[in-house]
């Protein structure tokens, strides 16, 4: 039966459409440099050896045939690739090349464009070749079956393998036989063969991820988190690109005994049209039931920090050290922000010269010396795979520790790897269930370089004594008690030469203030502040002029109801030593 099978397989047909295509087909073979670089033209040559009955004599020889012709004018089958990346059509080519299942050829190989742009004129060469001997052959068919040398070779293992594979299994019977057997174009049990195995490699891989997503997905978090990353339960749904996480928990480098972020649930779906063109899509990432600051039940251990907290320089009088005691900590985080989108932004900067430079030729030169022909890579065409978009990504109530008993939604949309390639600037929207707090920041300076991003948000019904401590001591003694709320507004730009904008302006409400050492009640108190400067350096200023002015006129209403109480006081002294009289 597997004889059988197997001669089945290998029935191929002479006629022009069959040498066309195998030709076509050992022809593409032969541009597959590597199967990790070129997997996706390597699946379709086979994919399409299984649906058609190619005739795998031609396809061994026309393989064999380019492969050497590839190697041996490896420099112009280069050259033919730059040309297609960098010449006239660059954009159109790569445009071809981002396609799905095109993307996965290779082609951002100058070597692999460039001999896949031979293999058309060379499958026309070589299939011309092979039809003309064919025709040769049927002209001298009967002639030929009759010599001695013929039924000698024919007569040999070889001679019958090599008989078969190029005419197919009838030439068993002779070769007037083998030219005359009608075969059909198409190989239908070999297209539900292939069927089945491509479902039954989709159900073992399903099941293969759903086994090893938890170990895999815990040690990839934890070693981007620098930290223990713990994960309760995984699971994959391969057919509809979904994949689902209960009980994560990522613990805090800082304070492995409580948790940065913990989630009863995440889930996430990607687009597997996207994959087959090498790009991430997540439609939606949602968590659920978010927590931040929590305790853990066992504590977490580091596993080394990818991304370091970075030093931040000591400043001078009047910032950001003159208002708050943490200064230095709140000055590490803005830094931490800063280097974060810098690291999102420098995914997309090139790390090799662009062809339009005048030092190219010398650097590929260079390259091609250093590591040959296969190893070069088209980089605006490999920059444009894997880059990976999250249209939305919702945390439903986020609690932490500090913001108790307030729950945030965060939600988070045009997210990208390579932002300056969309349209839709990032955006970040937070606000809490009491609407208390809100905050709204559009990233547009990592979609063009030129404009900067914007902010706009609120801070509501803070109760003092909750920030009092993150004031200094020459600033906290001056209000005792009170409501204070803040509303934030302004502009950032978060690249070397850019600045932070910002316009707080702070209200105390119902408070107590000290002046001239005595603490007066105040309905409202007007603080307006402007963040300035470096962007991990800003500095504080506190408009003088308005605060002074409401200084005073408290000042005077002291002085006034002071006044107001001795003469009180006085007046009633006066009338009751007349009605002892």
């Amino acid at each position: 039966m597997v004889g059988h099978s197997i001669k089945q397989f290998l029935r191929g047909g002479v006629s022009t459409p069959h040498i066309v295509v195998s030709t076509w087909l050992g022809a593409c073979l032969a541009c597959v440099v590597s199967a990790s670089n070129s997997l996706g033209l390597l699946l379709s040559v086979l994919v399409l050896t299984s649906v058609v009955r190619v005739n795998w004599g031609v396809l061994a020889v026309a393989t064999l045939v380019m492969k050497t012709l590839f190697w041996l004018g490896a420099g112009v089958v280069f050259s033919s690739g730059q040309w297609l990346l960098t010449g006239p059509l660059a954009e159109n080519w790569m445009n071809i090349a981002s396609l799905p299942v095109l993307a996965w050829f290779g082609l951002e190989y100058p070597l692999v464009s460039g001999a896949l742009l031979w293999t058309l004129p060379m499958t026309v060469a070589i299939s011309a070749l092979l039809m003309a001997g064919l025709g040769w052959l049927r002209r001298t068919a009967t002639s030929l079956e009759g010599s001695s040398k013929y039924q000698s070779f024919a007569s040999k293992p070889v001679g019958r393998w090599v008989l078969q594979l190029t005419l197919g299994v009838s030439a068993s019977n002779g070769i007037v036989a083998a030219l005359d057997k009608h075969i059909g174009f198409w190989r239908w049990k070999g297209a539900a063969v292939a069927g089945v195995v491509i479902l039954f490699a989709g159900f073992t891989g399903n099941q293969w991820a759903n086994n090893h997503a938890r170990g895999f997905l815990s040690s990839a978090l934890a070693a981007a988190n620098g930290a223990t990353v713990d994960i309760e339960q995984a699971e994959f749904n391969i057919w509809r690109g979904r994949l689902s996480l209960e009980g994560l928990e990522i613990a805090d480098s800082e304070n492995l005994a409580t948790n940065l972020l913990a989630a009863n649930q995440l889930s996430m779906t990607v687009s597997w049209a996207d994959l087959l063109s090498k790009q991430v899509q997540v439609d939606e990432l949602t968590l659920r039931q978010a927590q931040s600051g929590s305790p853990r039940a066992t504590e977490g251990q580091l596993t080394g920090p990818v991304v370091h907290v970075p030093e931040v320089s000591d400043v001078d009088s009047e910032s950001i050290e003159d208002y708050l005691k943490q200064a230095k900590e709140w000055k590490e985080r803005l830094a931490q922000v800063k280097e974060w989108l810098d690291r999102w932004e420098s995914d997309e900067q090139a790390t090799q010269p662009s062809p339009a430079d005048p030092d190219y030729e010398t650097w590929l030169d260079e390259q091609i010396q250093n590591s040959g022909y296969a190893s070069v890579v088209h980089e605006p065409l490999a920059r444009r795979y894997w880059q990976t978009n999250i249209d939305r990504v919702y945390i439903d109530a986020l609690t932490v520790d500090w913001l108790a008993p307030e729950a945030l939604a965060i939600e988070m949309t045009s997210l990208s790897s390579q932002p300056a390639q969309n349209t839709a600037a990032p955006r970040l929207l937070l606000t809490s269930a009491s609407d208390n707090i809100a905050l709204d920041v559009i990233f547009e300076s990592l979609v063009s370089s030129g404009v900067n991003s914007r902010v706009q948000g609120y801070f509501n019904n803070i109760d003092y004594q909750a920030i009092k401590a993150q004031l200094n001591s020459s600033v906290a003694n001056k209000v005792n008690d009170g409501i204070v709320n803040i509303a934030l507004s302004g502009d950032f730009n978060h690249r070397d030469t850019g600045e932070l904008n910002l316009l707080l302006a702070a209200q105390l409400s119902d408070a107590s203030l000290m002046i001239k050492g005595e603490p007066i009640d105040v309905e409202r108190f007007d603080i307006p502040v402007s963040v300035q400067g470096a962007f991990a350096n800003p500095s504080i200023r506190v408009d003088k002029s308005v605060v002074e002015s409401q200084l005073k006129d408290l000042a005077k209403d002291a002085v006034k109801s002071k006044v107001e109480s001795k003469l009180k006081d006085k007046v009633q002294d006066k009338l009751k030593g007349l009605f002892k009289r």
